[in-house]
């Protein structure tokens, strides 16, 4: 699960039960939430 370094997408994780995973692409920098998996 890798996201853009240019792209800011949202991406649902069926892994995690009652909960998503956004993966947001800023700046080159990279954000998960919630910080499940490092």
């Amino acid at each position: 699960m890798h996201a853009s370094r240019t792209r800011e997408l949202t991406v649902r994780c069926p892994l995690v039960p009652g909960g998503e995973h956004s993966f947001k692409a800023v700046a080159g920098r990279r954000y998960a939430f919630p910080s499940d998996r490092t």
